[in-house]
């Protein structure tokens, strides 16, 4: 495949510059180059001249998993959820802003949106829980680009809520269980009844819920720090009601729910948006320094996500130092970091999202 469209790329060249004067040729293809914030490389410039000159017809491919991806795809089509919008960046020459998006099958990948797309992005008010359609993005380095020849699609119909901005009537949440539910029976119309109430709460708030007799079966397996993804709960009197008719997923894949800080230390499952502040290597393990709120936290990084982190590997690679060289690149950056709170105050990280 590398191969075709290295010798794709040359004959395109070839075909490009008789058309074109040497000059011309250089300044189109130094244009495309921009456009992409030069975030592609020489041969994808070329490509994307030949579709532009009507010499090569586009190739367009639809996934419904990020798994499905592969560097360096030119032309990709999907959707995903918006689970958290980043500070947008300026630069003398572009604006971008990276939106944090999951598939809903279990893969997370970061979108970076650039120029007309932030724009784009920023006045159609896209948010957490929006749903995306992305067409003509652009894969590399691990990350997606929507540039000028992407197009967005934002659906709020179904979007999920966070916790502040919902309001009286029919809901669709995304939360973590705070407490264990308390159970209790009830009689209506002489037949016994069974109610459950406890809390949830995002990194924007906390709520108590009630749930109510089929869907108290719904939370039976159900433990502190685990994510619940609602559609069709009912939120009245400051409390969300959960009846049969809601739809209860517990611990959906892809489903990021951040906490508040506070509640990082409470030793439930988690996570929180930080800042790396350092890495470093201790007796064979890895660790970072995270910052969030003014608080610094040691964190111990699992083999599981350090092998999530670095990717496939030379056999001549050694895991550790890979990783610590992974790590320290993150210094300085944000991300979201899941895991769990150990005894000894150590946050022992099962997966890094980075921003």
């Amino acid at each position: 495949m590398t191969h075709s469209f290295l010798a794709m790329s040359e004959n395109l060249e070839k075909t490009l510059k008789d058309t074109l004067s040497a000059s011309d040729f250089d300044k189109e293809l130094a244009k495309i180059m921009s456009d992409y914030a030069d975030m592609i490389d020489r041969r994808a410039a070329i490509y994307i001249m030949g579709i532009e000159k009507g010499l090569v017809q586009k190739r367009k491919k639809s996934i419904e998993s990020f798994l499905e991806l592969t560097e360096d795809e030119p032309s990709v089509t999907f959707k995903a959820v918006v689970q958290k919008m980043f500070v947008p960046f300026e630069s003398r020459m572009h604006r971008s802003v990276r939106v944090l998006l999951t598939d809903g099958k279990g893969g997370e990948k970061v979108i970076v949106f650039w120029d007309a797309r932030v724009d784009e992005a920023l006045s159609k008010r896209l948010e957490q829980g929006d749903a995306l359609i992305v067409e003509n993005a652009y894969y590399r380095n691990n990350e997606l680009h929507a540039g000028q020849y992407s197009a967005i699609t934002i659906d709020k119909k179904n979007k999920i809520m966070p916790l502040s901005k919902v309001t009286d009537g029919k809901c669709n949440v995304a939360v973590r269980l705070a407490s264990v539910p308390g159970i209790r029976a009830y009689l209506r119309s002489g037949e016994e009844k069974q109610m459950a109430s406890g809390f949830m709460a995002d990194d924007t708030g906390r709520v108590r819920f009630v749930a109510w007799n089929e869907a108290v079966g719904k939370l039976d397996t159900a433990k502190v720090g685990d994510v619940l993804r609602i559609h069709g709960a009912l939120f009245k009197n400051s409390e969300l009601h959960i009846n049969e008719f809601s739809q209860v997923e517990l611990n959906p894949d892809g489903c990021i729910v951040l906490n508040r800080v506070e509640e990082v230390f409470d030793g439930m499952k988690c996570a929180y948006l930080c800042k790396v502040i350092s890495a470093f290597e201790n007796n064979g393990w890895l660790y970072l320094v995270s910052r969030n709120d003014d608080k610094d936290i040691k964190v111990l990084v699992r083999d599981d996500a350090v092998r999530k982190l670095i990717g496939s590997l030379s056999p001549d690679i050694e895991i550790p130092t890979a990783g610590l060289l992974r790590l320290k690149a993150l210094i300085g950056k944000e991300c979201v970091l899941e895991g769990r709170m150990s005894e000894n105050g150590i946050f022992e990280c099962t997966a890094i999202i980075e921003e």
